[in-house]
């Protein structure tokens, strides 16, 4: 019979802020499934909110010179 190898790899889940070492057995890899998976989603509103502040100052800000030349 051939050997089976695991699916999970040690670095499996990885991205520029965060690293996942994966254990063996199935509950703490679920729990730390969770947690990263839960971690990745706050960073990622963070980044959307941070991204619609930039925007919206901006654009007050276009808004502001565009009424201020016109009169």
């Amino acid at each position: 019979m051939a050997s089976v190898q695991s699916p999970i790899k040690t670095n499996m889940f990885s991205s520029k802020r965060m690293q996942l070492q994966a254990p063996q057995d199935l509950k703490s890899y679920t729990i730390a499934l969770h947690e990263y998976t839960a971690n990745l989603w706050l960073a990622a509103r963070e980044d959307a909110e941070r991204h619609a502040k930039r925007r919206s100052s901006r654009d007050e800000a276009k808004q502001k010179r565009n009424s201020s030349s016109h009169r």
